[in-house]
């Protein structure tokens, strides 16, 4: 008898459990953690490409400075640089020729991997209405189920964002202390574009940056990065 009841407790558990996990409410902000002006780090993506069967992998490094911008740089399968200053310019590097891309969805990317890279609350909470909603997690061979994770969904607000994208959703990963390197966060970044299609990027920060000298030196120093890319977003060309 106790057993029979134990299991109905638990399946009652479940049943609320999963039903909370349909619930969302609003929030004026992120908690995202404070990342510095300077820092640099690596991150895997995959994108829906339509006619392939799975989705097109990539990897790369990011480099990010508060009053610069972002270089956005993947290295495999195909390298392939962009870098969005702050200022709104946007540049793809190729061959070593810097093409200034005129598009209104670079332009969008570039203002968009800023305030999510850097954290800047008051740019996400005017271009997108922010969601949460909790996510489920079920262990093997258990009844029950708990919330493992907060999901954040950021709707655009403007025109101009929902004429590229449905919605970005967000995974706040714990920060997970590695042997020999402290602490970490990595962030999940889920992109649908109008055409229903995925992107998803996991990033993660690899190194602070900050320091006394030159920000383009600095930025130099990063592996994979050189001279000519550092200089495209600290300098106007």
């Amino acid at each position: 008898m106790m057993l029979k009841q134990s299991r109905i407790v638990a399946l009652c558990l479940t049943s609320l459990m999963l039903g909370l996990s349909n619930l969302s409410y609003s929030l004026d902000q992120l908690p995202l953690p404070s990342q510095g002006c300077s820092f640099s780090g690596s991150f895997t993506q995959s994108k829906d490409v339509a006619g392939l069967v799975g989705p097109l992998l990539s990897a790369g490094v990011f480099y990010y400075h508060c009053e610069a911008g972002v270089i956005w740089k993947t290295k495999s399968p195909v390298s392939q640089i962009f870098v969005f200053r702050k200022t709104g310019e946007a540049y793809k590097l190729q061959q070593q020729t810097a093409t200034v891309l005129k598009s209104a969805q670079g332009k969008v990317l570039g203002r968009l991997l800023n305030s999510l890279i850097g954290g800047d609350q008051n740019q996400i909470a005017e271009q997108f209405k922010i969601t949460t909603r909790p996510e489920i997690e079920c262990q093997e061979g258990s009844e029950a189920c708990k919330p493992s994770a907060e999901i954040y969904s950021l709707e655009p607000r403007k025109r101009s964002l929902k004429r590229g994208l449905k919605v970005i959703e967000l995974n706040l990963a714990q920060p997970k202390e590695e042997e020999g390197e402290g602490q970490s966060m990595s962030v999940g970044i889920s992109i649908l574009d109008r055409k229903d299609q995925w992107t998803r990027i996991i990033s993660s920060k690899t190194e602070n940056l900050e320091g006394l000298t030159d920000s383009a030196l600095r930025c130099s120093e990063v592996v994979s990065l050189n001279k000519q890319e550092c200089d495209l977003l600290h300098d106007a060309p």
